[in-house]
C-alpha cells in the first residue's frame, strides 16, 4: 500500500509527470488549450481564423460537478495547482473546477474580516453559477469580462456554458482559513436563484487542515498576526472578539458559525458529505483538534529517531467499503473513535473552557464543540514525519522540504481525489502511473 512507509526512492529520484498539453478544436473556430505555465484552460480562436473568442454551447452533460477551491490566509489560487492537475489526469468530462481568486487581495498580511471574506467569496460563486447556467450568449461588449472569469475554469472535456436545463453539484475544497471563509459564506450562497430552484445542489464539503475550533493565540508561530490585530481576523479566528478575550456573553464569530439554530449550520447540514482532515503532529499553524473537531488526539507521538515516513492514520465514519476505510488501521479508528464517545459523555458542563494542551494550546466552548460535531462530519487523520516538512501544506503538495516529501503529498491528494470520486458517484480511476510504487 502507497499508505505505509515507503521504501528507498528510485534512483532518478522523483520526476513530476509532465502536465498535459490538449488543443483541442471545439466548432465554430474556437480551440481549447491547457498552458503548461499557469494550468490553466483558455479558448481562442485558430490563427488563420477571425471568429471572436467566446465559449462553445454544449448542453449535452446535464449534470456537472463544480468544484470550487478555497485557498487561505496569504495564499492564492496557485496553490491548488497540483489538485487541478491530478483532477486533469482523471479526465471527468463532467467537472467543472474553480479556484476562487477573489478573496486573495483580502487574505494578505493585512487582511479583511471573515465577513468580509465571506462576502467576497459568495459573490464569486455567484457568478460562477450565473456563468456556468446561462443561455445567453456573450456579447462583445462582454466579451473581455466573460473571458477572464472563463479563463480561470478548468474544463474536463466540456464547455463552461451548460445552459439553465442543466443540474449542477456545488462542492467545496478548502485549505486553512478557507474552510471557515466558507463556512461563513454559506448563508448568502443558500439564497442564490439557482439554489432555491433546486437547479444547484450542494455535494461534498472538504476542509485540510481548517482551525474550526480557533488557533493558538500564544504559539511563537502566529504571534506575529497579533502585532496588526490582522485587521480583527486574528482575533476571530482565536475566538479572542468575544467570550475569551472580553469574558463576554456575547459569541464570538466562531460560536456562530457553530449555533445549531444559524443560517451558517443549517446550510452546512445540507451537503451530502463533510469532511475534516486534520495532521496528527507538526501542523504549527493549526493543531489536530481544531482541523478535526475534536477535543483530544488519541494519536501517540512520532520519535525523531523514527525513519521518516507518511500515513493516514484513521478515517471515522466513513462506509466500510470505501476507498479510506480500506487503506487505515481498523484499531487506530476505534481508538480515536472511543476518545471521542468517552469525552462527549462525561459531564463537562458545556459552558465551560475546554483546554487542549498537547503541542499546541487552544482555548474553546465546549458549546462550540457540541454544536459543531451535530452536524455529523467525516474524519480523516494523517501523519507526516519528515524533517523540515511542511506539514500544513502537505495536503496541498507546496512548500515541501524535497521531491521525496513533495511525492507523498501527491499520492495523499490522490486518495482524496478518491475519496471525492466516490462522494460524487463517479468511478474512482487515479492515474496509478502518477503514483508512487511502495
Amino acid at each position: 500500500s502507497c499508505l505505509q512507509q515507503p521504501g528507498a526512492m528510485d534512483s532518478d529520484g522523483f520526476k513530476p509527470v509532465p502536465r498535459l498539453h490538449l488543443d483541442t478544436d471545439l466548432g465554430d473556430g474556437v480551440t481549447s488549450c491547457f498552458t503548461e505555465d499557469h494550468g490553466s484552460c483558455s479558448e481562442r480562436p485558430p490563427s488563420n481564423s477571425t471568429t471572436s473568442t467566446r465559449c462553445p454551447d454544449f448542453r449535452d452533460k446535464e449534470e456537472l460537478q463544480l468544484f470550487v477551491l478555497v485557498h487561505g490566509i496569504c495564499g492564492s489560487a496557485d496553490d491548488w495547482s497540483e489538485w487541478i492537475e491530478r483532477i486533469r489526469c482523471r479526465q471527468h468530462p463532467n467537472w467543472i473546477v474553480v479556484a476562487a481568486s477573489r478573496i486573495t487581495p483580502e487574505c494578505q498580511f493585512i487582511a479583511s474580516r471573515l465577513e468580509a471574506l465571506a462576502k467576497l467569496l459568495s459573490e464569486e460563486v455567484s457568478d460562477i453559477l450565473q456563468e456556468l447556467l446561462s443561455d445567453e450568449e456573450t456579447s462583445r461588449d462582454e466579451e473581455s469580462d466573460a473571458l477572464s472569469l472563463r479563463t480561470r475554469y478548468q474544463y474536463f472535456g466540456h464547455s463552461a456554458a451548460v445552459g439553465s436545463g442543466s443540474r449542477v453539484t456545488l462542492n467545496f475544497l478548502c485549505h486553512s482559513l478557507g474552510g471557515l471563509i466558507t463556512r461563513a459564506s454559506l448563508p448568502e450562497i443558500s439564497k442564490l436563484p439557482a439554489l432555491e430552484a433546486g437547479q444547484v445542489t450542494l455535494g461534498s464539503f472538504v476542509t485540510l487542515n481548517s482551525p474550526h475550533l480557533g488557533t493558538c493565540p500564544s504559539s511563537a508561530v502566529t504571534a506575529w498576526k497579533g502585532l496588526c490585530r490582522f485587521n480583527e481576523l486574528h482575533r476571530q479566528i482565536n475566538l479572542l472578539d468575544a467570550r475569551l478575550g472580553a469574558h463576554s456573553e456575547d459569541l464570538g464569530l466562531l460560536e456562530k458559525l457553530a449555533e445549531p439554530s444559524s443560517e451558517f449550520h443549517e446550510v452546512l447540514l445540507m451537503f451530502q458529505h463533510r469532511t475534516a482532515v486534520a495532521a496528527t503532529r507538526w501542523d504549527i499553524i493549526v493543531p489536530f483538534c481544531s482541523a478535526a473537531i475534536c477535543p483530544t488526539n488519541p494519536f501517540p507521538s512520532t520519535s525523531p529517531t523514527q525513519p521518516a515516513f507518511w500515513r493516514i492514520d484513521a478515517a471515522l465514519d466513513f462506509e466500510e467499503s470505501s476507498v479510506l476505510a480500506r487503506e487505515v488501521e481498523e484499531n487506530a479508528c476505534e481508538i480515536w473513535k472511543s476518545s471521542m464517545l468517552e469525552f462527549d459523555t462525561s459531564t463537562v458542563d458545556s459552558s465551560e473552557i475546554h483546554t487542549w494542551h498537547t503541542e499546541r494550546r487552544v482555548q474553546f466552548p465546549m458549546s462550540m464543540y457540541r454544536n459543531l460535531t451535530s452536524a455529523c462530519w467525516r474524519r480523516v487523520a494523517f501523519t507526516v514525519h519528515h524533517v523540515g516538512a511542511q506539514v500544513h501544506t502537505f495536503s496541498l503538495g507546496k512548500q515541501q522540504v524535497s521531491a521525496h516529501v513533495h511525492k507523498w503529498s501527491i499520492e495523499f491528494i490522490d486518495t482524496l481525489l478518491d475519496m471525492i470520486e466516490e462522494d460524487s458517484g463517479d468511478e474512482v480511476h487515479a492515474c496509478k502511473s502518477y503514483k508512487s510504487l511502495c
